[in-house]
């Protein structure tokens, strides 16, 4: 009966604290996520965490394997499609409020992102919704 029964340990998974690397990718994360809609830089992130260029930069490399900018360029563009699907926001509008440089870095951005232009993924989603 007793092998039956699993032992407690083998149910219980410990919770395990963050490590400082692990509380500071998800402050960094956090950070960005909250000011997505604004300019970021590198040195804002940095001071709002408390840490240097190098160490937020190698961490990313690390956890993503690539770099805290394009982590950021992800989050906008991951949010861009979810404004194109659920708004009628012009797309130099999501390109703006986003913190694109302009709508061409943003369709270009996009365009990489998805293989198509925002205009056309919108234009998919309509196209989806009426099926």
């Amino acid at each position: 009966m007793s092998a039956m029964v699993p032992a407690a340990t083998d149910i219980l998974t410990p919770v395990m604290p963050l490590s400082c690397q692990d509380r500071l990718f998800q402050q960094a994360c956090d950070y960005m996520l909250k000011h997505l809609c604004e300019k970021i830089s590198l040195d804002n992130v940095c001071q709002a965490v408390g840490t240097n260029r190098n160490k937020l930069s190698a961490l990313f490399r690390a956890r993503c394997g690539y770099g805290v900018a394009r982590w950021l360029r992800e989050q906008r563009l991951k949010k861009a499609a979810e404004l194109l699907y659920l708004t009628d926001m012009s797309v130099c509008l999501v390109a703006v409020e986003l913190g694109f440089s302009d709508a061409a870095n943003f369709c270009h951005s996009f365009k990489l992102k998805y293989g198509i232009s925002p205009r056309e993924y919108r234009q998919s989603c309509i196209f989806h919704a009426n099926k």
